[in-house]
This record gives C-alpha cells, structure tokens and sequence, in this order.
C-alpha cells in the first residue's frame, strides 16, 4: 500500500482544531476523509512534516560490495585488443602438453557427464545467494561441495551418459558423418538411405 498525501495547509489547520478539540485520530481521519497514519505523522511532528526528502532509489550494492569493486578494479586502462582470446590460449597450452583433442563443433549435443556435476556445484557453492569475498574462501566451499557428492551418483551419471551416446549416434556411422548431420541441422538417428549420407558428406 502506498504512502498517502501530504497534508494540505488547510486540512493542517483542521487536525490541529480537532486536536484542541481532544478529538481521537480516528475520529479526525473520519471528519477530513484522510488515513490516519498521515494523522498521526503530522501529530507527531507538525513542524517538521512535509519538510523530509527522499532518499531516492535504493542502492543495488551495499558499501562493503562497492569498497571490494574499488579494489578490484585497476587503474590502468585497456583497449578490447589487449586482451587474449581465451580459446587461442587455451589451445596452445594444451598444444604445449602435447593434449590430443577431438573437433566438437557448434550444435553438437552436450553428452559431457561432467557439466551436470557443475550444474549440481553451482547451486551448492550458491545456495540462498551465497558470496565470497575471496578465492581461497570460494575454493574452500567448492571443495567442501565437491566431498559431498557420492561416488555412486557419478557412475550412475557416467553410465547414463553410455546410453545416451548409443541413442544419438546411429550404428555403423562414421564420425564424419555424424558431424555433417550436427552441421547440417539433420536429426541424428539411422540413415534413411545411402544417398542422404552421401549429400551431408559432400559438405566437408
């Protein structure tokens, strides 16, 4: 419910009779049609009614927020060109760990068992909108998350997963060919005939 009017300088010069007058505030909210908390703020303070301001919109970030931002943030600047590609980087240290990677293009369908495991850790480590104020403390809650899921759930979720990639590659495809559906936007599943492999193939 929203706040009522000001008072107006007449209806002022009304409640301050009536309450001469020993009348109760809800007999005066009656008399001048006016709710009686805006009655009773003016009875508490006629001299200062009216005259507070608004403290505006309320903050989004509290002050401690607002000081670990400060911190945080460098006073040198930065074009969009001093930073890395982080994909580039990525590359090049596995490159230089000789890492073997396979190709996963755009589309393709999620079947890394590990990404519902950082789904199930998020919403531990951020439970009720938890913060953390430092990496140590934020390191500290993820591996404390971590130590509480059962070794039990992670193999059901590895053996599901088996299952899956059984459902969305269809037997006897080649690798290439899976990918030139993906691509191509064709539903995985048994080729319908020879000549639709061959088409999506022609791609690459």
């Amino acid at each position: 419910m929203g706040r009522g009017k000001t008072l107006t300088m007449p209806e002022r010069a009304q409640v301050d009779l009536m309450v001469e007058l020993k009348m109760s505030v809800s007999l005066i909210s009656a008399r001048i049609h006016r709710c009686r908390t805006v009655i009773k703020s003016y009875i508490s303070g006629p001299v200062a009614y009216g005259t507070s301001k608004s403290t505006g919109r309320p903050r989004k970030l509290k002050q401690r927020d607002e000081r670990n931002v400060a911190r945080a943030v460098p006073n040198t600047m930065k074009s969009a060109k001093d930073f890395d590609d982080p994909y580039n980087s990525t590359r090049a240290f596995l490159a230089s760990k000789k890492i073997k990677v396979f190709d996963w293009p755009a589309c393709s369908p999620d079947l890394n068992p590990i990404e519902s495991v950082w789904g199930i850790l998020a919403r531990s480590v951020y439970k009720n909108g938890k913060q953390y104020n430092s990496i140590s403390e934020f390191k500290n809650a993820v591996k404390a998350e971590w130590s509480k899921i059962q070794l039990s759930y992670l193999a059901n979720l590895s053996n599901n997963n088996e299952k899956s990639y059984e459902e969305k590659i269809p037997v006897g495809a080649s690798r290439k060919s899976v990918l030139a559906q993906q691509q191509c936007g064709v539903k995985l599943g048994p080729w319908r005939d020879n000549k639709q492999k061959t088409n999506l193939e022609g791609h690459f």
